[in-house]
This record gives C-alpha cells, structure tokens and sequence, in this order.
C-alpha cells in the first residue's frame, strides 16, 4: 500500500490519532450534552421558583385569576410559566395564545413526580403544539400543606442551539489538534525515516563497493542512533576486512610462490636428468619432500581456520589429562626439535588435575606453540613446559629462550597473519598459528597470554577451567 516507511508511520499515527480524537469528541459531546442539559434544567427550576412567593400562594387557593395574570406578566417569553392547583387544572398561563384555558387536568405528566434530591419534577415531551418541550415542575406548599404547582417550560429547541453550537467549538479544537498532531506526526515519521533512507543509500554504495559512505546524523542516544552508529562501524570494519583480505591474498601467493617454484625447479632439473651425483639426487628430492610437507602444512591450517570461522569445527568434550597431550605434541615435533639442537624439558606437577577438552583441538594447540618456540629460539637451548593448579585453573607455561617479542608486538600477535618482522630470523609462514590457538581456546573458555621482553624469550601462559 505505502512504498516509503515514513507514510506507513505517519498512516498509523493518523489513524491512531483519529480513534483518539474521535473517542474524545464522542465522549465530550456526551458529557457537554448531559452536563449543559442539568445545568439547563437547574436553571429552569430556579426560574420557576421567583413565582413562588405569597401572592402566589393567596392567588393560588383563592383562584384569583386577575392577581395570576399580573403575577404571570413577569414571565420571559423564551419559556412559559403555567401555575396548576394540586389537582393539576391549570389556573392560569403566561402563554400568549387564543382561547380560555383548560378548566381541568389533562392528566398527571411525568414531570409531577418530584424527586426529593432536587426538590422538582421534569419531563422532556412533546407539547399540544407538537413541539419537543421540557417541561420543570416545582410544588408550592403554604404551612407545610401542597396547595399547587409552578411549572416552567421551553422549547428542547433553544437547549438543543446552544449543545450544538458547544459542539461545533469542540469540533473546531479537533480540527485544529488533528492538523497540530498530524503536522508533529509528520516531522516524527520524518525524523524515523530520514536515518533509515541515508542507511539504505549507503548500503547501496557499499554493494556497489565504494566503503567511503557513511551516515550522518545528529547525536543521539535512541534506537535510531545506535542502529545508524552501529551501521557506521560495520562500516569501517568492512574497510578492515578488505584490507586484510588483500594483505591475505598477497601472503597466501608469496608463501605458496615460494615452494611452488622451489618444487618445480627441483622436479625440471630431476626430469630432465641434470642430476647424475646419487647425492644430489637425494638433497633435490629431500627439498621437494620438505617443500611439500610446508604446503600442506599451510592448507592444513587454512582448512583449519575455514571451519573455525564457519562453526563447522565439531569438538569432542572428554576429560583430559594434559600432560600426555603435551607429550604427543612434542613427539610430533620431535625431529625439528632435533635439528635444531634443542631440548624440550617437562615440569608438570604430580596428579594433574583433567581438563574437559577436545584431544585433537587441544594437540593442535600445544603443536603450534611448541613450534613457535623452536622457530624463535636460539639453538643449542631450551623450551620448558610446566603445568600448575591455579584455584579452579590449570596453569599451563609454554617458554622459550629465543628472540622475545616487542611490547608492542605483543597485543597483535594473535592478530590472523599477522607476523613480526625481524632481520634475526627468516622462519616462513602465514602467520595464522597463535590465531588458531586463541581461537580453539576462546571455544574451550581458556585464556592465554604472553610474557616477554625482546632477546629475552617468549613465554605463553594458558588459564584452563578444570572440568
């Protein structure tokens, strides 16, 4: 029905305000009408009762009909004044008609039946002329005695006049609150809508792939800001990943360029038979096996981290003990620990408590930190892994002696591809290792931390919540 989220909100704040008023106006025109129509029958008994006096009275039981024509004369032309004796027979009438009046009763009216709380009777009829009347009737008593009645009366017509010109100011005010309140609703919708279509502009210049958008609007701390704050920073990160995804490509095709072309050099110079020294032959394939096994090793980390990001990772929770997880970590680094002449030394306390953990994902944490360890440290030394009960923790150290880690190296280290560089080494990799390793342990709700100081080693500290 309506394109634009602005007319849906200000259709339904119109509606809205329509039942609103509607209900209002109903209601007060109702209450105008009962309230003026009690004020209008107060007043009428008030008017009857200046002709309740002792001439009254005495022209009443006396049936002097010369002293009610000059009592009567009093009588305003907008109502009618009869005065009735207690049988009801008119006795006289200031109504300016031809005729005698009626010698006898037409019967007792409704408005005879006083009620007490008011201290007069009412009816609302048509008269003999056939005109909606109301008719206000008060007794007149002489020494506690009834002896007759005044009755008042007037046209339904004059009331009916001044209800509805009452009506048409309250119609009046509706119309113009109706006009303010749909004027406010407006500028309301407006200021809804207007973030939501700068958002939705944006959007389409993101899609288009320009990220230099943003939208913006005044401070302020409703919903509507902090979706529009919130876009913004979507925003900016969007710009992140972009740049990181550039620098992932470049690293991906740097790291893989590398043993590709190591790999095919080796492979030509074999196929084409270059090669006759048994030896040579020997180192070439050795370059193309430990080629190979990099690759691998660098797809096996990307797949890795694919399921880490597509929650496809699927972790078996068993209790563990981590000291023969340690163990079967190091024997799978065993050899390059070999190589570079250096020793992996245990210190793990008696009756370690187990841990609730995945084995595989667990490995895989103490495989990639052991072999950062043996890639920064300086051969011929050492790397300690200690474990220690902490209150409801498992403290697990992995340290080395090797070239340390700048303070402000330190915070980005768990960074995805990110790697530090330093002229002392020249250890290859996407640097996707400690960002695995934090990944995995967030899953498991373990921390870990570094203390290091460069030149000094590196020491990593995982917190593990016992099971």
């Amino acid at each position: 029905m309506f394109k634009h989220l602005r007319n849906k909100i200000l259709f339904s704040y119109f509606l809205v305000l329509l039942l609103c008023f509607m209900v209002v106006l109903i209601t007060t025109s109702l209450f105008i009408r009962r309230t003026y129509f009690s004020y209008a029958l107060h007043d009428l008994s008030d008017d009857a009762g200046l002709f309740i006096d002792e001439f009254t009275r005495e022209a009443i039981l006396a049936k002097d009909s010369v002293l009610l024509k000059k009592i009567l004369a009093k009588a305003e032309d907008n109502y009618t004044i009869d005065i009735l004796d207690v049988s009801a027979v008119v006795l006289g009438s200031s109504q300016k008609a031809s005729g005698s009046l009626p010698q006898e009763a037409i019967g007792r009216r409704d408005e005879f039946q006083i009620i007490p709380s008011r201290g007069y009777g009412y009816s609302l009829r048509e008269a003999q002329n056939g005109v909606k009347t109301i008719y206000v009737v008060l007794p007149v008593e002489k020494d506690g005695a009834g002896i007759g009645f005044v009755r008042i009366s007037t046209p339904l017509v004059y009331i009916e006049k001044t209800i509805s010109r009452l009506n048409v100011y309250v119609i009046i005010i509706f119309v113009l609150a109706m006009a303010v309140s749909s004027l406010l609703s407006f500028i309301l919708a407006r200021n809804l809508s207007s973030p939501l279509l700068k958002m939705a502009e944006a959007a389409r210049e993101i899609s288009s792939g320009n990220l230099q958008g943003r939208v913006e609007i005044k401070k302020r701390q409703d919903e509507i800001g902090l979706l529009v704050q919130a876009f913004n920073e979507m925003i900016e990160r969007l710009k992140i990943v972009r740049e990181e995804r550039k620098n992932i490509l470049s690293n991906i095709s740097h790291e893989l360029l590398t043993p590709i072309t190591n790999i095919r050099g080796f492979a030509e110079t074999l196929y084409e038979g270059r090669l006759k020294d048994k030896k040579e032959i020997e180192e070439c394939i050795e370059v193309i096996k430990r080629e190979s096994d990099y690759l691998e090793g660098l797809i096996e980390e990307l797949r890795l981290l694919s399921r880490l990001d597509s929650l496809s990772m699927r972790y078996d929770f068993q209790p563990l003990q981590v000291s023969e997880v340690v163990l079967e970590a190091e024997k799978s680094l065993s050899l390059k620990a070999l190589a570079k002449r250096i020793s992996i030394h245990n210190d793990f306390m008696p009756d370690c408590p187990l841990v609730k953990a995945d084995y595989k994902a667990l490995r895989q944490v103490f495989i990639n930190l052991l072999d950062n360890a043996l890639k920064y440290s300086y051969p011929d030394q050492e790397v300690r892994v200690s474990l220690e009960r902490a209150d409801r923790f498992l403290k697990i150290s992995v340290a080395d002696k090797g070239i340390g880690i700048a303070e402000q190296d330190q915070e980005k280290i768990f960074e995805r591809f990110y790697r530090i560089e330093d002229p002392r080494h020249s250890e290859k990799g996407l640097g996707l290792g400690l960002a695995i390793v934090k990944e995995i342990l967030s899953s498991h709700r373990a921390l870990i931390e570094v203390k290091s100081s460069p030149s000094q080693g590196a020491e990593f500290i995982i917190s593990f919540p016992l099971a």
